[in-house]
């Protein structure tokens, strides 16, 4: 049986195989022999496909979380800085004796002081 496989094998890779090539074997059970070859091609196209499948996705799933660890740390530096800005009017503002003096030297400390405690604020 193996020496009519390897024989089979042969002669599908160099000619057309008949009946009359192999006596033994019936129309039938060539056509058994190419349909099984064929769904096993088939069977192997399929699961490379699923692989590539799955890895795309994975690669796709990671990519999407490491956009959303940047978007939020984005987002949570511009709340932080919107933060500080909102404390420093809170402080400076009942320090003010009813005028506003841009670059006050009193309120540009107090702003400073602030920013130092805030820590790193990071914005887009």
């Amino acid at each position: 049986m193996e020496a009519i496989l390897i024989q089979i094998i042969n002669n599908l890779l160099s000619a057309s195989v008949s009946a009359d090539t192999f006596p033994a074997l019936s129309k039938m059970r060539i056509t058994q022999i190419v349909v099984i070859l064929v769904v096993l091609i088939w069977a192997g196209v399929g699961v490379s496909l699923f692989y590539d499948y799955q890895q795309v996705q994975n690669t796709t799933r990671r990519n999407a979380q490491n956009l959303v660890r940047v978007i939020e740390a984005q987002v949570r530096g511009q709340v932080d800085g919107i933060d500080v800005a909102l404390t420093a009017i809170t402080q400076v503002l009942p320090a003010l004796p009813g005028r506003f003096v841009p670059h006050d030297p009193q309120v540009q400390v107090l702003l400073k002081a602030l920013l130092a405690k805030a820590g790193p604020v990071r914005a887009i």
